[in-house]
This record gives structure tokens, C-alpha cells and sequence, in this order.
């Protein structure tokens, strides 16, 4: 995605990310970050305001295109570990998630 010949205005190591190459890839899983589980709270305002939707990703979490195939969720091991990651899958991997029975997933409804 950083390689297009997309506009490079903005921040460096950003500017590149161009949308139309980001649906051409679809990567399975896309923001996702490790958390304390027990500690994490959904919170679609930090989302919305996040610089990663607002400037790096220029706005791609709020696109009726993008929230049709990637879904804001939560997995965790049934293992009993204390951590979960917590991103945004796309459907076809979440599907697949949810039907092993040794993970735990809790999706969200993020509306833009």
C-alpha cells in the first residue's frame, strides 16, 4: 500500500496509504493491538477520533465499504491467558475465529 503512486501529502511513512489499494489487497486483520483483557473497554469515540482512522488510514474505519467487510472485535484464548488482541478482522477470518471452539470472540458495533 505505501509503495503506490498515490498522493504523498502528509505525514512521512504515511501519505502513501491510498484506499482504492487498500480494498485490492484486504488484508485479514487490520489496527490490531495486544490488551490486558480484564483492564480493555470498547469505546467507539476513540475510534472515530483515533489519528490512525482521522489521518494515517485518511479516514477508511468510517467508509460504508469498509464496515460491509471488516467487523471491530475482540479474541481471546479460552486458555485462560490474560491478554486478547483486539482489531479489525475481516468477516471471512472472524468467521473461522468463531467457529474454533478454543477462542472466545466478542464483536462491536462501531457506526461512523
Amino acid at each position: 500500500m505505501a509503495h503506490n503512486h498515490g498522493d504523498r501529502k502528509g505525514i512521512k511513512n504515511h501519505a502513501a496509504f491510498d484506499i482504492p489499494t487498500f480494498y485490492k489487497l484486504q488484508p485479514d486483520i487490520l489496527w490490531p493491538r495486544t490488551v490486558i483483557e480484564k483492564n480493555w473497554r470498547y469505546d467507539a469515540s476513540e475510534i472515530k477520533q483515533s489519528w490512525e482512522n482521522r489521518e494515517g488510514l485518511k479516514g477508511l474505519f468510517d467508509q460504508p465499504q469498509f464496515l460491509n467487510i471488516y467487523t471491530y472485535a475482540k479474541v481471546r484464548s479460552k486458555a485462560g491467558n490474560e491478554y486478547a488482541l483486539v482489531a479489525w478482522f475481516k468477516n471471512d477470518l472472524l468467521k473461522q475465529v468463531m467457529s474454533n471452539p478454543e477462542f472466545s470472540v466478542e464483536k462491536y458495533q462501531y457506526t461512523p
